[in-house]
């Protein structure tokens, strides 16, 4: 099978690096680009948790000790990885979207124990403190790191679409996904999906992919990556 990954090249890298195990051809052509920001140092003390929900919250800012003592919320697996990788030590994963990170806080903790502190990028799926804040918890957010999109396509990602050699291209965000069709559409290169599958990690990532020709769309049952691979028969 041939991939097209479009996620920023440390989450392509990784991806691509099993399924080429796997004896897939893989091509990596980022639509977003991660930036850190700006930010005065942070206090961590009396949190009694710290909200991630996504790797690269987690590589945007250089933690302390101190913060790596404190009980993280990750919204999936790969987060939840990336933190342990990191140095925190006591990890809750979701394993799934933002509505069911927020409903894995309020399962575990208390609001009287302390605030949280929600390290988050500029564009985000879902408003988890606004709905941890229904549930009377005081959440902080801090905005550490943007994702930049692509101004234009890369020729070469194009030629590979135009040349069908391209089978899949995984959508993990409807943000990833309206970058890509937009790309698409000012290249004037709608034609080039049609033998293409499409293989989106959510409901609200398909509606925004569907307008464009593609072969197929598929979408996983689970908002995760072996879910979404599954799809297709892959393990990952």
């Amino acid at each position: 099978m041939r991939f097209l990954l479009t996620r920023p090249l440390i989450d392509s890298e990784s991806t691509a690096g099993q399924l080429r195990h796997q004896d897939h051809i893989v091509h990596i052509h980022p639509l977003m680009f991660i930036a850190s920001q700006e930010t005065k140092p942070i206090d961590f003390s009396g949190y009694q948790a710290l909200i991630f929900t996504s790797p690269n919250a987690i590589r945007a800012y250089d933690y302390p000790r101190t913060a790596k003592t404190i009980m993280v919320f990750a919204v999936g697996d790969k987060t939840a990885k990336t933190a342990q990788d990191a140095g925190f030590k006591d990890i809750i994963s979701a394993a799934g979207n933002v509505e069911k990170l927020s409903e894995t806080i309020k399962s575990t903790i208390d609001p009287k124990d302390g605030r949280l502190l929600y390290l988050s990028g500029s564009d985000v799926a879902g408003s988890i403190d606004e709905d941890l804040g229904r549930a009377q918890f005081h959440v902080d957010v801090r905005i550490i790191y943007k994702a930049k999109a692509a101004e234009n396509a890369d020729q070469e990602m194009l030629l590979l679409l135009k040349q069908g050699q391209i089978d899949y291209i995984p959508f993990y965000s409807p943000r990833s996904a309206l970058i890509f069709k937009e790309l698409i559409k000012k290249a004037g290169m709608e034609e080039t999906l049609e033998g293409v599958t499409a293989l989106c990690m959510s409901p609200a990532t398909e509606a925004v992919v569907t307008p464009l020709r593609w072969k197929r769309i598929l979408t996983a049952k689970s908002p995760n990556q072996s879910a979404l691979f599954k799809l297709i028969d892959i393990d990952l």
